[in-house]
């Protein structure tokens, strides 16, 4: 669900119900509305919530955007020499996390130009 929020591809028709799984995201916005989505059993209202939360994931990176230049290009692909020691624990990291040695580095590096959550 991060994922999905931190690279803006989060889509109500197909991630919906991902919003009430797992815990809150660190964002207040966000987590709120996770409980409201919890709260309710009407699909409809779902729906409604889940489509909320692609407005708020787009308006989240339209904000970054205009505040960092850095937002605007996202990393598509990297080509670094990293040393052994960094490579091999790199390398744990991303299996532990589910993605390519690659997609861990580009995640890093998006993590150090991202604009910091709001509380």
């Amino acid at each position: 669900m991060v994922d999905l929020v931190r690279d803006g591809t989060f889509r109500a028709s197909r991630d919906g119900a991902l919003i009430g799984s797992g815990d809150d995201l660190e964002w207040a916005a966000f987590g709120h509305l996770q409980q409201v989505y919890r709260d309710v059993d009407d699909d409809a209202m779902r729906l409604e919530i889940a489509l909320d939360f692609q407005r708020l994931v787009r308006q989240a990176h339209e904000e970054a955007a205009r505040k960092s230049p850095a937002a605007r290009r996202p990393i598509k692909s990297v080509n670094l020499r990293l040393s052994g020691a960094m490579h091999e624990e790199l390398k744990e990291s991303s299996a532990k996390a589910g993605r390519s040695l690659q997609r861990e580095i580009i995640w890093l590096l998006e993590e150090a130009l991202a604009l910091p959550p709001r509380g």
